[in-house]
């Protein structure tokens, strides 16, 4: 086997290994943002594609789009655990 062979074989290896942590971690955030705006006092059914948005989060305060069964909801997490929930235009 030569060293292009187990760069690749070890390239194969790790893509196996980090893709399922990579999706595990992109539910475990629908899965968390969801349950601030639920404590926020709305619904969220079957959360998915929870994207931050960088531009409008700011220290203390981290904004998500979140998609439910619902519609597309954005949740403001503030830095007091509080969230702010409005629908997404």
């Amino acid at each position: 086997m030569g060293q292009r062979d187990l760069v690749a074989g070890l390239a194969g290896v790790l893509a196996v290994t980090l893709l399922p942590s990579a999706l595990r971690a992109d539910s475990q955030t629908n899965t968390i943002v969801a349950s601030e705006m639920r404590q926020a006092g709305h619904a969220c059914d079957n959360p998915r594609n929870a994207q931050r948005d960088t531009e409008a989060s700011k220290p203390g305060r981290t904004v998500w789009d979140l998609q439910c069964d619902q519609g597309t909801f954005r949740v403001t997490i503030n830095q007091d655990g509080s969230a702010e929930v409005e629908p997404a235009e």
